[in-house]
């Protein structure tokens, strides 16, 4: 699996389930994505620990990468 935020070229990232379908998060480029998703169909993101919590909506592209905001991952991508 690859990912990738906002511009920067693909690299191999890791993906890691605290709680699947409700808590994951994707490490890649020297930082970590956290996600958290409450089954009501809102979905927060964290890029690293600093930033604040914001909502986002996934997205699939025509070539199967998967997009949240400006996050991105193709490949193998577990889905719970």
């Amino acid at each position: 699996m690859e990912c990738r935020h906002a511009n920067q070229a693909w690299s191999p990232c890791r993906y890691v389930s605290e709680q699947p379908g409700a808590r994951w998060e994707l490490a890649f480029s020297n930082q970590v994505v956290r996600f958290q998703h409450d089954g009501s169909g809102t979905m927060q993101m964290q890029i690293g620990e600093q930033t604040p919590w914001a909502k986002v909506q996934a997205r699939w592209s025509a070539d199967g990468t998967l997009c949240w905001n400006t996050v991105c991952a193709r490949g193998d991508i577990p889905l719970d």
